[in-house]
Formats: C-alpha cells, structure tokens, sequence
C-alpha cells in the first residue's frame, strides 16, 4: 500500500509507504507508520534516519511503532523510521548516493530538483504542515562516537510556538539542553538553523526539536533505549498517551562548537563524548601519514565534549569533535 497523503489512512496501526516521486526507474517512496486512535487529539510526527546510520534513533522510532497501539492513542503518531532510505540501504553515513546531498540542512526542500530536495519537499508539504508537534530523532552515526543525550529546539520569535519548543525538548528528558541558533564551526557562526527540518517546520506554526543519543554502528543500546523513553515521555506530556509525564531537569547550555579539520590526514582523538575539559586541554590532533602533526585541536573553553569522531582518515573541511559550554 502507497500513500500520498497520510488523511489517506483510517483509524488503528498501518504500515505504508508514502510515495515521494514517481520516475521511469521506479517510484522513490518511504516507509511510514499511522497510529491513529479513535479519541481526538494533536498529530506528533517523529521523524528519523536524517542521517542513514544513526541507528539508534532508527531503532527508537522501529520500536514505538511496534509497541504503541492505537487504542492507547488519543490523536494520531505519524513515524518516518528512514528519511533517508537510499542512504540507509547504502550503509554510508551522510547524504543520499544518488545526488551526494545532506537532506539535513536543505528543508523546506524543492519540487523539480534532485532527489533529496524532492524528499525534503514531499516531507515537509504532506506531513510536516499536516502535524502539530514534531520529533526529529539524532545521534551519532556510524563514524562518530554515542553523543551525549542532547536536545536542540529552534527559536523563531514566535512565542507561542518557541515556548512549547522548548517545553517538549525538555520533556525528551535529555541531559542537555540547547537553542539551535547558538552553533559555531570553530570561531565562525555556522549558518544553522536555517535549512534544519525543526526549524522551518517551527516557522510555520509547529513546535519542534532535535532528539540526539547513541550512536557508533548501534541500534539496540542506551542511546536507543533514552530516545524511546524520550519519545513515550512526550507523547506523556502531550496527553497522547496515559500517564503522567516525568519531570525532567536538563542542563541549559550556551552553545555548542562544532571543531573543524583543516588538514587531509589521520585524525587522533584523544578524548571521549561526555567528558568535561578545561580550556587549553589537548583535545585531538590530524598527523601526516608519517607522523608529523599538521593540525592541534585543543578545548576553546571549559565545557562539554559531545561527540567525537571516529574515523582515521579525514578530509579538510569535516570535522574532529564538538563541544558545549554549560549556561551559567
């Protein structure tokens, strides 16, 4: 069964796919779950698999389709468990291999252009505007470390709509918690979060935040585990589910840095995801294949490494690790 609308599909638990472009080669469609019960409520939309290898939240977002019923639901919980199902069937953490492009930054997206900005663009007209609350599930993928539980929401000067941003990140119950606009690359302001999914749904009225945990290749561990209890929390929260929702306390941030590699070469990190450092501390560093140093990346700042990188070979332009400062 296809899909072009998710009002196509009834009451109960439906497993479908939504068709995204018809093409000679074969229709580019994406595997879609539909919990909808019969008491009224706000549609929640949980989208994962941005990023093909980031399978925790995959797999967070496998299981609570599997789990949740529909006579538990009041509303209606759409899942996207592989935004990009190209990427994911390929095992290549990133973009799509059909057109090298990060869906991650290009939403809304864009009718008659390649295929990822034809997925982001199907996304975000037929489902995105079509939902109250959006969860736009994260970590670290197949060449980075686990991240530290991490929620990011988006300010756009909407009140109404930045505050319940905030709220839901904060009913995720990660360990930190962090406004999207406050990321750098090194010194410089990265441009986000114009381009991310949460942040142009957030312009048109629907709250929204990145859920991150997990990561290195690992689908069924902790990270998984904290994303899906973050996803029952919210629903919780949103009424959509019995029971009550637990309180949660995460710890604000100021920004988060993201440390750039300068240098084609071998990248040694010598710290790990989760551990606090003080300004000055020696943090990684790209050699030559012969050992020789081109690039020292030390602490800017007494703060938080988030996650870290695990490939050996890296490429100027990509990057080692990323850090937080803890708000004061």
């Amino acid at each position: 069964m296809t899909v072009k609308s998710i009002d196509e599909v009834g009451a109960g638990k439906t497993y479908t796919e939504l068709l995204v472009a018809a093409r000679p080669a074969g229709n580019h469609s994406l595997p879609l779950v539909v919990i909808k019960g019969k008491s009224p409520g706000p549609t929640l939309t949980i989208v994962a698999g941005v990023h093909p290898t980031e399978y925790a939240g995959i797999e967070a977002a496998l299981r609570l389709a599997r789990d949740v019923s529909a006579s538990e639901v009041k509303g209606r919980i759409v899942i996207v468990p592989f935004l990009n199902i190209a990427g994911f069937n390929s095992r290549a953490p990133g973009g799509s291999p059909e057109d090298l492009v990060d869906v991650w930054r290009v939403f809304p997206g864009m009718s008659g252009s390649s295929i990822t900005y034809v997925v982001a663009n199907e996304v975000f007209e037929k489902l995105i505007k079509n939902s109250d609350y959006l969860v736009d599930l994260h970590g670290g993928e197949l060449n980075e470390s686990a991240a530290v539980p991490l929620a990011w929401y988006t300010v756009t000067g909407k009140k109404k709509t930045d505050d319940t941003s905030r709220a839901i990140a904060k009913a995720f119950s990660p360990d930190l918690l962090l406004d999207a606009s406050k990321i750098w690359l090194d010194d410089q302001p990265s441009g986000l979060p114009n381009g991310l999914l949460i942040h142009e749904a957030a312009k048109q009225g629907v709250p929204a935040f990145i859920g991150e945990a997990g990561g290195a290749g690992r689908s069924s561990d902790e990270g998984a585990d904290r994303l899906y209890a973050g996803l029952l929390n919210v629903a919780r929260h949103l009424g959509m589910l019995k029971g009550a929702a637990k309180e949660s306390q995460p710890k604000g941030v100021k920004d988060l840095t993201i440390m750039g590699v300068r240098y084609d070469g071998l990248l040694y990190v010598l710290t790990k995801a989760g551990e606090k450092v003080r300004k000055g501390k020696h943090l990684a560093e790209v050699r030559s294949w012969d050992g020789n140093v081109l690039q020292r990346i030390d602490a800017p700042f007494d703060g938080i490494v988030t996650i870290t990188v695990n490939w050996l070979p890296v490429r100027s332009g990509e990057y080692a690790l990323a850090m937080v400062r803890e708000a004061s």
